[in-house]
């Protein structure tokens, strides 16, 4: 149980709120998303009204009583994710990993700006709600063959806060790294605590935001059976009569 502890009055009136010490600015912004893989394709095609929802390719669905979803269909780790890496993670962190270096990019900071950096003083702040689950579905359907054709990587690259953690390592970054995870919330959450970080001190640059990749037919099927997508016709349907954009699959 925690107890809040609340100081006097007089401490109280003394203490100077730490917004006014710090202030944050987005300096820069890294998307791999449905409606584009950069900040300005993205956000044209936002303002245009363009559907990021199309007919599911990943699998075969024909059976299936809802065929579309938010897919990226156009996405390639080259420049951005080391080959042998991209072949043993999942798609979630491959998303992650490319757009915060994208972000990076975005806000330019070069090598030369991050070698001036004090690394314990930069986070990685990026969640996900599902996590890996195409690694860890392909490691349950390995295991039903023989135990020694699992992944020896399902589990860690399957846990929510892996990708997050993946990036920090791979720039070098000692900062506050971790992940929070609150179903659609999720990306609200990490951004609003890195925000935090750097109005405490804790931190002098953060990359936050959130990451999933869930199109396979364990993370589809479901929100089926619930109703929470719908079919092609119904899409057709509201698209017609509120001229929405919908960019995800969730």
């Amino acid at each position: 149980m925690a107890v809040a502890v609340y100081p006097g009055e007089a401490i109280a009136e003394k203490r100077t709120s730490p917004t006014k010490e710090r202030r944050v600015f987005v300096t820069g912004i890294g998307v791999e998303t449905t409606l584009g893989n950069d900040p300005d394709t993205f956000y044209n095609n936002l303002l245009e009204g363009v559907s990021g929802i199309s007919e599911i390719e990943a699998f075969d669905c024909a059976a299936y009583p809802t065929r579309i979803a938010g897919e990226i269909k156009y996405f390639s780790t080259d420049g951005w994710v080391a080959p042998k890496l991209a072949k043993r993670m999942d798609k979630f962190m491959l998303y992650l990993l490319c757009a915060g270096k994208k972000a990076l990019a975005n806000g330019g900071m070069s090598e030369e700006v991050m070698s001036q950096l004090d690394k314990a003083k930069c986070g990685v702040l990026i969640g996900s709600a599902m996590g890996g689950m195409k690694v860890f579905s392909d490691s349950v359907e390995a295991l039903m063959v023989s135990y020694r054709k699992m992944n020896p990587f399902c589990v860690p690259f399957a846990t929510t806060n892996m990708g997050s953690a993946m990036l920090a390592m791979d720039l070098g970054w000692m900062g506050p790294n971790y992940s929070i995870s609150i179903a659609c919330a999720t990306s609200n959450y990490c951004i609003l605590n890195a925000a935090n970080h750097i109005i405490r001190g804790e931190a002098d640059v953060m990359l936050s935001g959130g990451s999933d990749a869930c199109i396979i037919p364990i993370g589809n099927l479901p929100l089926q059976y619930r109703g929470w997508v719908s079919c092609y016709a119904r899409l057709r349907s509201i698209l017609s009569s509120l001229f929405c954009t919908l960019p995800r699959g969730l």
